[in-house]
């Protein structure tokens, strides 16, 4: 008896991230259905799709990147939150490509964070994700990767947390 609810909670330590997954990409299915009917109105004036980022906050979107351990379902940190992410990104991409085109770069500075960050950068990132902080990757350019605290573009393009890339020779963290 004891060996069988062993091998029973080792099938739910699999299929609980895989059900967890297959739901927020069903609820992420809808918010692209609805983010559809407004990208029109969003492109003709350069809006930023507030709405449509908000209710993937809201349905745990932002923090679906951060690996398991932290929180998330691992998309685009766990080779198992791969197929969710490509659902994820198909469904967005397809209703608004401005929307997932910020998601895929939330993914990826996520990503990159989980991969290069410390344990408590990585822990803070959980945090503000969960919280529904939007973050980007900002790829800068010239001597001054840190120049976008002057101009402040993360604001004008609605990532809260923008990654600047660090220069190669400074050997520091994020």
């Amino acid at each position: 008896m004891a060996r069988l609810r062993r091998v029973h909670f080792a099938v739910l330590d699999v299929l609980e991230p895989w059900l967890r997954s297959a739901d927020l990409v069903e609820q992420v299915r809808h918010i692209a259905q609805l983010a559809a009917t407004r990208a029109g109105d969003l492109d003709q004036d350069g809006s930023f799709p507030t709405e449509d980022i908000h209710a993937l906050a809201a349905i745990g979107a932002l923090k679906a990147p951060m690996p398991p351990a932290y929180g998330g379902l691992g998309l685009g940190t766990t080779p198992q939150g791969a197929p969710a992410l490509l659902d994820v990104l198909r469904w967005i991409g397809h209703g608004s490509l401005p929307l997932g085109r910020l998601y895929e770069g939330h993914v990826n500075a996520l990503a990159l964070l989980v991969r290069f960050g410390t344990a408590s950068q990585v822990e803070e990132a959980a945090r503000d994700a969960d919280d529904g902080v939007l973050f980007g990757v900002w790829n800068t350019q010239g001597s001054d990767p840190w120049r976008w605290k002057k101009r402040n573009p993360a604001g004008a393009c609605g990532a809260a947390r923008p990654s600047p890339p660090a220069p190669a020779s400074s050997g520091a963290h994020w």
